[in-house]
């Protein structure tokens, strides 16, 4: 039985007048955090223009979270989960069900966002 403890915020893509993407809030629920990391990966790309050997860093971070079965997160929205200061992506959604075959909860899988 799924009871959600950290508030969250999801947002979605919209377009705007211009006909470019925009961050629009949808809403906000419970949810459950499991597991989170974060880090830094290095980039295959130059961090400065010169020829010299030094690469860029980029920051990593995964989250797995508990969603409830009415949730309007889809995959491709954004979350920030309060008192976190990035958002983070959904990647991907996996249903849970209970032993009588009912959706319980989802668990998301939200990557860093690079937006």
């Amino acid at each position: 039985m799924f009871k959600g403890n950290t508030p969250i915020t999801i947002y979605s893509y919209d377009l705007n007048r211009y006909a470019e993407k925009e961050l629009v809030k949808i809403g906000g629920e419970i949810c459950t955090p499991l597991s989170g990391r974060s880090g830094k990966s290095i980039s295959s790309i130059r961090a400065d223009a010169s020829s010299s050997r030094g690469r860029g860093e980029i920051k990593t971070g995964e989250y797995l979270v508990q969603l409830s079965p009415s949730t309007e997160a889809r995959p491709d929205s954004v979350v920030q989960i309060e008192g976190e200061f990035q958002k983070h992506e959904v990647a991907e959604m996996r249903p849970m069900r209970d032993i009588s075959g009912k959706i319980d909860h989802y668990e998301a899988t939200c990557k860093l966002w690079q937006g």
